[in-house]
C-alpha cells in the first residue's frame, strides 16, 4: 500500500480494570479504575472510530481516525469490568492472552520476576536490574533453586487474579471480543 493511502491507527492498551487493584498492578501502573475506564472509553468513542481487528486486516474500509481498544495478560478485572462494559456498548476489543498462565493458574513471568526482585538481598539481584525483562527459563530455575521454596501462592496474591479458561472461552463466543497471542508463558522474547 502506498504511503498516501495508509491510515494511522491509535491503539489504547489496558491491563486490569479494577477498583481494588493488586499490589503488582498498582505499583506498575497496570490498572485503571472502573469509573476512569468508562470515562476514557466515552472520550475515545467521541474522538475516534473504534474498529475491530477484522477491520484492521481489511484496511480498504478503515474509517477516519481509527482506534483499537486492547488488553494484555487476561486480568479478571479486564473481563469483568472492562470487556463487559464494551460489549454492553457494542464496542469491539482485542485481548492478548498468556494462555499458559490461564490454563495452569500460574503467575505471569513478569509478576514472578518483580516479586523475586523484592527479595533481592537474599538473591543478590542488583537493585537496578530489570529482571522482568532479562529473566529466561534458566535464570528462573536458578532463582527458584536459591529460594528453596515455591512462592506461587504469594505471587498470585501480589499479581492479582487472571481470568480462568471458562471465562476466556465464554467471552470468545461474543462478536465484540477478539483474541491475540501474548506468548504462551509471557516470556520476554529478547531474553529467550
Amino acid at each position: 500500500m502506498n504511503k498516501s493511502r495508509q491510515k494511522k491507527i491509535t491503539v489504547f492498551l489496558y491491563h486490569d480494570i479494577n477498583d481494588y487493584p493488586s499490589r503488582f498492578c498498582k505499583d506498575y501502573n497496570l490498572n485503571v479504575s472502573v469509573n476512569i475506564f468508562i470515562r476514557q472509553i466515552k472520550w475515545i468513542s467521541a474522538n475516534y472510530n473504534i474498529i475491530s481487528p477484522n477491520q484492521l486486516v481489511d484496511q480498504k474500509n478503515l474509517p477516519k481516525n481509527p482506534a483499537l481498544i486492547t488488553f494484555d495478560d487476561g486480568f479478571f478485572g479486564a473481563y469483568n469490568n472492562g470487556i463487559k462494559f464494551l460489549i454492553k456498548n457494542k464496542i469491539p476489543s482485542l485481548m492478548f492472552l498468556n494462555m499458559g498462565h490461564i490454563i495452569n493458574g500460574s503467575p505471569i513471568i513478569s509478576a514472578k520476576a518483580i516479586f523475586y526482585k523484592k527479595l533481592f538481598n537474599k538473591l543478590k539481584i542488583t537493585k537496578n536490574e530489570m529482571l522482568h525483562l532479562t529473566i529466561n527459563p534458566r535464570k528462573l530455575k536458578e532463582i527458584e533453586k536459591k529460594l528453596g521454596k515455591n512462592y506461587d501462592k504469594e505471587i498470585l496474591i501480589f499479581q492479582g487474579k487472571l481470568a480462568d479458561y471458562k471465562m476466556v472461552k465464554e467471552f470468545a463466543e461474543n462478536k465484540y471480543v477478539y483474541y491475540g497471542n501474548h506468548l504462551f508463558d509471557h516470556w520476554n522474547s529478547p531474553a529467550l
